[in-house]
């Protein structure tokens, strides 16, 4: 799926996920023309990722939880 798709299935900013991206908690695979492609597990990571930060987590703790897959 798309960036747009994304922000629209998870209802969140075109800002924030490319800041997630800028901060490496998002990493989506480019196609040939440079177009960003989304998958579930993206869809899932993006998901815990709004939950965290909901419940007030840094970006650095985000990182370190989704590090250790817990």
């Amino acid at each position: 799926m798309r960036a747009k798709e994304l922000r629209e299935r998870c209802k969140t900013t075109r800002k924030a996920l490319a800041y997630y991206e800028e901060q490496g908690l998002l990493a989506p695979l480019r196609k040939e023309n440079g177009y960003r492609e989304y998958g579930m597990e993206d869809v899932l990571r993006l998901e815990k990722i709004i939950l965290f930060r909901k419940l007030g987590a840094s970006i650095e703790e985000i990182r370190r939880i989704l590090e250790k897959g817990d």
